[in-house]
């Protein structure tokens, strides 16, 4: 058993790593909002949503069976995880196929060299995905954070120096081929860590296993994808790419905390896989008080600076963002306490239940974003979007409370307490939008808030470990 201060180094290392590596995305973003005009910058981050949905369909979130395949396949993970990565070499192939012969017919109205792009782009993502939960599982954070660190350096300097060059015809395409050849190399490297220990003896009984749980999570992966991307779809269609390229942008400054979300939950699912196991639920309970305070704390002090932080990154053509950061911050905060309960359901591979609730947020979403972008413009997404999301922890929290009793699941999870730490986080989340523009106010009750609550999470994980 891997020791419990194993995963929080990891976790610590995880989150430190993502934040400076995402960070170098944020310091660029002055640099492509000044390259790129809103126009471009929209193209380019549909061009992502459409690779983010054909990242799913190439690994066929084959990913999300190995946390369960580490223990059913003890004794040949190894053989296992390097057999099955190769699934997503088959989607891609697939996918390009299928595609451009849809756009020869004329079936598609999309170019070969888009198609290729997204291909590439899109296996480039699902195996870095795919290797990225394997390494987790290890404890091994440098390979993952190496990876990580490349595809986001490396890309960017390509993407900056080619629109520079104005190698192809609009800037979105230029930045494209940054990340395009970035995808090709990391798709080299990963294949190569894999190869030794493939066997394709026994990939038929592999593929059984591990589609088992996987394909009921397909539809649960592109339901949430539709959450996360779909609103810019529609946006560019509802209203403009221009539009799409703002809303894109306040996306992005949001994003640094799903880094941190993600960061965090790629620690803390080991650990909880360990000790529901163990039927330890007491040190769950527990530690996951004193982690969703911490994660709060971070949420409503990143409400509290984004205006500042959007004026410094951007040009006054992505002004109107900062009104769509605060509650693509609450979504953010809704998605990271959904964690929590789904990954129960993981656990008890019940996956189906996590399609249906994700489904059902995903539908949910496309209804309230036509409805409302229809009458408000594009900043209703934003408020849709963060709706949604709470009601798909809310979702998850119900089931899982099925699943294992009413009476188990206090033993696992406080909801009273979740929910009181929603209803805190939604005022203060009013408070930071009725003073956006005094920074003064802002920043006070900020370091009022978020300074005790920071001590407090420090005291009390230092008294939980002395207990332990």
């Amino acid at each position: 058993m891997v020791a419990k201060e194993n995963f929080v180094k990891a976790g610590l290392l995880y989150t430190i790593g993502n934040i400076l590596i995402k960070g170098i995305g944020f310091l660029t973003i002055p640099i492509f909002t000044r390259l790129m005009l809103p126009d471009d910058y929209g193209v380019y981050n549909v061009f992502l949503s459409y690779v983010s949905f054909a990242t799913i369909f190439f690994n066929a979130a084959y990913h999300t069976n190995l946390k369960n395949a580490k223990y059913d396949f003890a004794g040949e993970f190894e053989k296992y995880s390097a057999t099955c990565f190769f699934i997503t070499y088959i989607g891609g192939l697939l996918f390009f196929v299928l595609f451009s012969g849809l756009s020869f017919f004329n079936i598609f109205n999309i170019s070969y060299l888009l198609i290729l792009f997204i291909t590439l782009t899109s296996v480039s993502h699902a195996s870095i995905i795919y290797y990225n939960n394997y390494l987790s599982l290890k404890v091994q954070t440098t390979p993952y954070l190496l990876v990580s660190l490349f595809h986001s350096v490396v890309s960017t300097v390509l993407a900056i120096l080619f629109i520079k060059m104005a190698i192809l015809d609009t800037t979105a395409n230029n930045r494209m081929l940054g990340v395009v050849v970035t995808s090709v190399c990391i798709i080299g490297y990963i294949s190569t860590v894999y190869i030794k220990n493939v066997d394709f003896r026994q990939l038929t009984k592999y593929l059984k296993y591990g589609l088992k749980i996987s394909v009921p999570l397909l539809p649960h992966a592109v339901a949430q994808i539709v959450l996360n991307q779909f609103d810019r779809m529609m946006i560019s269609e509802m209203d403009s790419f221009s539009a799409a390229g703002i809303y894109s942008f306040a996306a992005n400054v949001s994003s640094i905390l799903l880094v941190i979300a993600t960061s965090c939950d790629t620690a803390w699912t080991p650990w909880f896989f360990e000790k529901i196991n163990g039927n330890d639920n007491k040190s769950i309970l527990k530690y996951s008080k004193v982690y969703v305070l911490f994660f709060f704390v971070l949420s409503v002090g990143l409400i509290f600076i984004s205006p500042e932080i959007v004026y410094f990154l951007a040009s006054e053509e992505y002004g109107d963002s900062v009104y769509c950061v605060i509650p693509l911050i609450q979504s953010v905060f809704f998605t990271f306490l959904y964690y929590l309960p789904v990954g129960l359901e993981y656990y008890l591979k019940k996956t189906v239940f996590i399609s249906i609730g994700t489904i059902s947020a995903a539908i949910l979403n496309v209804i309230l974003n036509y409805i409302t972008i229809k009458y408000f413009g594009y900043r209703a997404a934003a408020y849709t979007t963060a709706f949604c999301y709470l009601a798909y922890f809310t979702f998850h929290i119900l089931i899982a409370r099925k699943l294992v009793g009413g009476n188990v699941f206090k033993t696992i999870f406080d909801a009273r307490y979740l929910y009181g730490i929603i209803c805190v986080f939604i005022l203060l989340s009013m408070i930071g939008f009725i003073f956006i523009d005094n920074m003064i106010i802002r920043w006070s009750i900020m370091l009022f808030v978020c300074i005790p609550l920071s001590i407090y999470c420090f005291l009390k994980y230092k008294k939980l470990k002395l207990c332990d």
